[in-house]
């Protein structure tokens, strides 16, 4: 994996830094997050570049497009652990319309308003599981 430059994005240090930890913990954050950016809510599992990465050359083979991983592995080689993005699996998207379910989410620490530790519930939820 890349060292992190020591260049810091803009946005809240605190993130920053629990995102860092979670870089050199190679993705090993204990839970998941929701993020507030852009009108929208996104939840999900944190996850390492290195991981981002990987899961996506691992879905380009099953989807048949290589292109997804040709730019996943030149994105890392040039970029690799700068520290200036977020990378989340099992995330969802709450915002205009119904809630969004995608495997593999990747935004800029820039762009963050606001977080905190934990899933975000639609309605019928309870605590992340649909109430029956």
């Amino acid at each position: 994996m890349a060292p992190l430059k020591t260049e810091q994005p803009q946005g809240d240090q605190a993130l920053y830094d629990l995102i860092e930890r979670t870089i050199q913990r190679e993705g090993r954050f204990p839970g998941d997050m929701t993020l507030f950016l852009g009108g929208m809510l996104i939840s999900g599992t944190p996850i390492s570049e290195q991981e981002f990465f990987a899961r996506l050359e691992q879905m380009s083979r099953r989807t048949d497009q290589q292109e997804l991983a040709e730019v996943g592995r030149e994105t890392q080689k040039e970029h690799g652990g700068d520290g200036h993005y977020i990378h989340l699996k099992n995330a969802r998207v709450f915002g205009v319309g119904p809630v969004q379910m995608i495997p593999l989410w990747r935004g800029q620490l820039s762009e963050v308003k606001g977080w905190y530790a934990g899933w975000a519930t639609a309605a019928g939820e309870q605590y992340g599981v649909y109430a029956t």
